[in-house]
């Protein structure tokens, strides 16, 4: 059954709540020292990994992608477990430079629903929030890995998205085909839908877009998420993220040489981001032929 939590149950709730917690915590970035909530983050970064490399340690065994499109691009071979173990050891290593250790507000812990979408918001005729169902899959988590845009929302893998460019019709839009003026509309909808909750984002919660827009905030998250979820038989998802955190590893320590030993053996194979996003394309190709 899903978890129902009205607005008013919830004021009521959270001040209960508040009530309850003691100053210290009440003033917490004044009185705690901030290394107890780095050394937390960091448990939560790495926590999904370690959990993987002790299944694998004691059960661990080649499989195929659980996903049958995906088995082509392996040859319907077996992917060895010991080298996702390898990229998550990878990982863990560089985990504590991950950190955003000189922001408090980043690493204070936060929870988020975790399917923000029309179908899980009560409204009254009114058009106010009377409630938010399914909860039951939220967890508490650092800022850093909670922020994001509902799915609904974003529009990431585009330039002009990503980079917050006010979305606009290309100029030749009057001499495009009708299906092309079709493709175009639709996706300046999916632009203008990310590039304007941003944008409020930013005036009506800062803290929240500090996170969204803090460095490589995005590919963190992703890091996060292909560590921390079971293996399914693919290792090139985390290498392609292994290898695009290499890629801005100047944006983390500019003029450093940290990175040497990460750097050439995530060089070793520099086909593997091009080889995952080709994939991401044909698994998207293939989802939206089968929609039509």
């Amino acid at each position: 059954m899903a978890a129902y939590i009205t607005a008013k149950t919830w004021q009521i709730m959270k001040g209960e709540l508040l009530s309850q917690v003691p100053t210290l915590l009440v003033s917490a970035s004044a009185r705690i020292h901030r290394s107890r909530y780095e050394k937390d983050s960091l448990a939560v970064l790495t926590v999904g990994a370690k959990k993987e490399i002790a299944y694998f340690r004691k059960f661990g065994r080649d499989l195929q992608p659980f996903q049958r499109l995906r088995r082509e691009i392996y040859n319907y071979q077996p992917q060895s477990y010991l080298e996702h173990i390898s990229s998550l050891e990878k990982f863990i290593k560089i985990a504590p430079h991950l950190l955003p250790d000189s922001d408090f507000a980043l690493n204070r812990p936060t929870i988020r629903h975790p399917d923000l979408q029309p179908n899980n918001i009560f409204i009254s005729d009114d058009f106010g929030i009377e409630g938010i169902i399914d909860w039951q899959h939220a967890t508490v988590l650092p800022l850093f890995l909670q922020c994001g845009i509902p799915e609904n929302l974003r529009n990431y893998g585009d330039k002009i998205s990503e980079s917050l460019q006010l979305p606009t019709l290309p100029d030749d839009f009057a001499a495009l085909s009708e299906i092309q003026r079709l493709q175009q509309t639709e996706l300046l909808r999916k632009r203008q839908l990310h590039y304007f909750y941003v944008k409020k984002t930013e005036t009506m919660n800062p803290d929240h877009y500090h996170a969204l827009t803090h460095d490589f905030s995005a590919l963190r998250r992703r890091l996060f998420q292909h560590t921390s979820d079971p293996w399914e038989g693919g290792n090139v998802t985390l290498k392609a993220d292994l290898v695009a955190l290499s890629r801005t590893w100047n944006k983390i320590y500019p003029g450093t040489k940290k990175h040497a030993q990460f750097l050439s053996k995530a060089k070793s194979r520099p086909n593997i981001y091009r080889w995952n996003m080709l994939k991401w394309k044909r698994m998207s190709s293939f989802k939206n032929a089968r929609r039509q």
